[in-house]
């Protein structure tokens, strides 16, 4: 669903061959989901594949997430419902897909809720 999740983080906002730039601020990304199956050889039904929706939250062009936003969230739309946590990208220069890990999973929903009320 095109722009249905939204990657929040303190990775990196750009990257080319002279120098890495990650000012510390938060920086949110729209996402698009493409994939809720494993994907890029991670098992299905523990992973999400998403792609930037073209507008990154410093107002780039680039969107998406990269080095530095891993563990953070990916929220659902607009909410405060936390779908999955960065995890992954396919490449070295932050452009394309790249994944998350969900955490709907058996095993996390119980470690979460030692912490609940």
């Amino acid at each position: 669903k095109k722009g249905a999740l939204l990657a929040v983080g303190y990775g990196l906002q750009e990257i080319n061959p002279n120098r890495l730039t990650a000012d510390r601020i938060r920086l949110q990304a729209p996402l698009d989901l493409l994939n809720t199956k494993g994907v890029f050889g991670v098992p299905e039904g523990t992973s999400i594949k998403v792609s930037g929706s073209g507008v990154g939250g410093d107002g780039s062009a680039s969107g998406g997430t990269c080095f530095g936003d891993s563990g953070g969230p990916i929220f659902l739309d607009d909410s405060n419902v936390v779908a999955a946590v960065t995890s992954f990208g396919v490449n070295g220069n932050c452009a394309g897909t790249g994944g998350g890990y969900r955490v709907d999973q058996p095993d996390d929903l119980d470690w979460l809720a030692m912490f609940l009320p």
